[in-house]
C-alpha cells in the first residue's frame, strides 16, 4: 500500500508557515533563533522578499542553491509539525521540541553517533502529526516513540531513521525488540498491536540532491521505485517476527525535487505500508492507516 503527496506553496506562505512554527516554538520557552530553525526562518523570509521584488536570483548567488533547497525542505516539515502538534502543549511535547531545534543546518553534515538526534525526534514528531493531522488519537508521553489508538488498538509506533544501508538491519531488529518491550504495559496487552516506521530519506539521498523528473508523474514513479527497491531489500528482516502484535512496517521517503517540465520546486513524500506476516495478520489496521492518513502535507 502506497499513498504518494505532491503539493506546492509559494514562498510567502512557507514563510508565514514557519513564522508561525517558530512563534509555537517561542510558547514552548524555546530560543530558536540561535539554532538551524532560526536560520531556517531567516532564509524563508528573505527568499519571500526577493521573489516579490524579482531579485531571487540575488539571492541565490548570496546564499547559494543547495543553502537555500535545504531550507526550503526542512521549513516545510517543522510547518507540518507545528500543524499537526500546536493543540498539545504537555511536557512530553516540549522536551521533544528541545532535542528537535539541534543539530547542524543540514543533514549531510550530521554526526551519526550525536547530532543526528535533533532530526531523529523530528521523524518522531512528523509520525505524530501525520496521525494526529488524520484525526487520530496519539500520546506522546509514554517510552514509546508514539502510541496511536486506531479500531480500539493501542498501537506502538517504534521510529528508526537510519544514516547508512548498514544500519538498516540493526534499526529494524531494535525496532522489534523495543515493541515486543512495550506490549506489556499497554492497557489491554493483548489487543496491543506495533508498527515500525522506518525513514530512508538520509540513506537514499545522504548529500541531499535534488531528485529531478520531467513530470509529476515521472516523480511519483522514481519515489516508488526508491521505495520499492527499499522494500524488496530489507523485508526478509522484519517478515513474520516472533510476536504476532507487531504487525506493520511504514516506510517513509522524503525528499526535495524538481518538476524539469515546469521549473517547479517542491518536497515529496511518500508512505509506503507494508504487513510484516504473510497471512495479512494486522491488514485491518494497516488499511485504517492507509485510508485516513491523507496525500496532502
Amino acid at each position: 500500500m502506497t499513498t504518494h503527496i505532491f503539493d506546492t506553496i509559494g514562498y510567502r506562505d512557507l514563510a508565514n508557515g514557519i513564522n508561525d512554527a517558530c512563534e509555537w516554538l517561542s510558547d514552548h520557552g524555546l530560543d530558536y533563533p540561535r539554532t538551524r530553525v532560526g536560520e531556517y526562518r531567516r532564509h524563508l523570509n528573505e527568499m519571500a522578499d526577493y521573489w516579490e521584488h524579482g531579485r531571487i536570483e540575488e539571492l541565490i548567488k548570496l546564499r547559494d542553491f543547495p543553502t537555500l533547497m535545504n531550507s526550503c525542505h526542512e521549513a516545510s516539515e517543522l510547518s507540518y509539525i507545528y500543524k499537526g502538534l500546536s493543540s498539545f502543549s504537555d511536557l512530553s511535547v516540549s522536551k521533544k521540541l528541545q532535542e528537535f531545534i539541534k543539530g547542524p543546518p543540514s543533514s549531510k553534515n550530521e554526526n551519526a553517533s550525536s547530532s543526528n538526534r535533533g532530526r531523529n525526534i523530528a521523524f518522531e514528531l512528523h509520525m505524530a502529526a501525520r496521525f494526529a493531522a488524520a484525526g487520530f488519537t496519539i500520546d506522546l508521553t509514554s517510552e514509546a516513540d508514539v502510541i496511536v489508538e486506531i479500531l480500539e488498538h493501542e498501537v506502538f509506533i517504534e521510529c528508526k531513521r537510519p544514516q547508512q544501508n548498514h544500519q538498516v538491519n540493526s534499526n529494524i531488529k531494535g525496532a522489534i525488540n523495543q515493541l515486543e518491550r512495550r506490549f506489556p504495559s499497554a492497557r489491554c496487552p493483548e489487543r496491543a498491536r506495533g508498527i515500525i516506521a522506518v525513514a530512508i530519506s538520509k540513506v537514499f539521498n545522504p548529500d541531499m540532491f535534488l531528485l529531478n523528473a520531467t513530470t509529476p508523474e515521472t516523480l511519483s514513479q522514481k519515489l516508488s521505485f526508491i521505495t520499492k527497491a527499499f522494500i524488496d531489500h530489507f523485508e526478509p528482516k522484519w517478515k513474520n517476527p516472533t510476536d504476532i502484535r507487531t504487525i506493520g512496517v511504514l516506510v517513509h521517503l522524503g525528499v526535495p525535487a524538481e518538476i524539469t517540465s515546469q521549473n517547479l520546486l517542491t518536497n515529496c513524500h511518500e508512505f509506503a505500508i507494508k504487513t510484516t506476516f504473510t497471512n495479512n495478520q494486522g491488514l485491518d489496521v494497516l488499511t485504517e492507516i492507509r485510508d485516513r492518513i491523507h496525500p496532502t502535507a
